[in-house]
């Protein structure tokens, strides 16, 4: 697969965005009033379906990552690797200092990425505190 492009999320992309989260069994967590605006996504340009999702909550120079999804036909393809990397340099974008993966699913994939595992008590942020 080519160079693989990550953009925000629009209103039309609802509703994909929304099966892939069902998929991937991250819908429990969205709040009811939630919408695509701190969204992220990467299409397949050839097939138009939707391979990755995830969004991005900050407060100050801290940032969240959340409800990470990646389309089930594309995974084992290190493809999730690579989508970590891009939310990585999409909060640099949003001049985040700090971007943690707020997640207990798949451990092991997130040991392959650059986000480091951290006691809750351990954090300081005062975003995570309260």
């Amino acid at each position: 697969m080519d160079k693989l492009n990550v953009q925000k999320a629009n209103k039309s992309d609802w509703d994909k965005l929304l099966i892939l989260l069902e998929e991937a069994g991250l819908t429990d967590n969205l709040a009811p009033d939630e919408s695509h605006e701190r969204f992220y996504l990467s299409y397949d340009n050839e097939k138009k379906d939707l391979i990755c999702c995830f969004k991005i909550d900050y407060e100050n120079k801290v940032g969240i990552l959340k409800s990470f999804g990646i389309n089930k036909k594309y995974r084992g393809k290190d493809l999730g690797i690579y989508f970590a990397e891009k939310a990585i340099e999409e909060s640099k974008k949003l001049g985040l200092e700090k971007l943690y993966a707020s997640s207990w699913e798949a451990p092991g994939f997130w040991k392959k990425t650059k986000f480091k595992e951290i006691e809750k008590g351990k954090i300081k942020d005062k975003y995570f505190i309260e």
